[in-house]
């Protein structure tokens, strides 16, 4: 059933505009907009699901949170900052006083440490992250971890088929397990090369060329 115009009452006009004016003020603004930022905490515990680059006891947290903060953009924003440039060194930086107990507070959280981008001289041994899950109340650290995690990183050093030129497709090692034989330098990681591997799902080698004209592509597209 239609309804004349005429028919509408003020109150629903004015309420019709009002909506109209919001739908065009929503299509012109296309930025996204953060009100403020929620930090949750989590018990940490043990993870078994990633590979630490040696040993086990690898860090975790559990599946729920336990505690909640609200902070604003920036007091979030000042955090962050402070994190970066502790990172870096930058004495000035960590020598900085927040205006907020809140803030103090969420620097203290584990989380913080964290956001710091380790170098390769910094990484955790398997007896600091042991230390940091018994100080989680962890008591007892499961090192049948340690164990899984060498047999994964073994796996990873081995890729690749070992044909010498031609692949037998009864005998190559990717053929077998259904996969393309791969080249990224010289011989590394199969020892084929394309003009005569059999391998009958394909061979593919890395080409860096292609690979920097689609970053171009892709950067052009995300600037446009």
């Amino acid at each position: 059933m239609y309804f004349p115009l005429y028919l509408l009452s003020s109150n629903l006009l004015l309420n019709l505009n009002s909506y109209l004016d919001d739908l065009k003020i929503s299509k012109d603004e296309k930025n996204v907009r953060f009100k403020d930022v929620t930090v949750y905490y989590f018990p940490r515990e043990q993870g078994f699901t990633s590979v630490p680059h040696e040993g086990g006891s690898t860090l975790g947290m559990s599946y729920g949170h336990t505690d909640s903060d609200t902070y604003s953009l920036a007091d979030h924003a000042k955090i962050r900052k402070r994190s970066y440039h502790a990172a870096l060194g930058d004495s000035a930086m960590e020598d900085e006083q927040f205006e907020t107990d809140e803030i103090n507070k969420l620097e203290d959280e584990d989380w913080y440490y964290s956001t710091k981008r380790l170098k390769s001289e910094h990484r955790l041994t398997p007896a600091q992250r042991r230390l940091l899950l018994r100080q989680s109340s962890l008591v007892n650290v499961d090192r049948s971890e340690a164990d899984d995690c060498k047999d994964i990183r073994d796996s990873r050093r081995k890729s690749g088929c070992n044909c010498k030129h031609m692949c037998d497709p009864n005998t190559c090692a990717c053929s077998l397990a259904g996969i393309e034989c791969f080249v990224e330098d010289d011989s590394f990681p199969c020892r084929c090369s394309k003009p005569i591997c059999k391998n009958p799902h394909g061979h593919y080698e890395y080409n860096p060329d292609k690979v920097q004209e689609h970053f171009t592509r892709t950067m052009e597209k995300l600037k446009n």
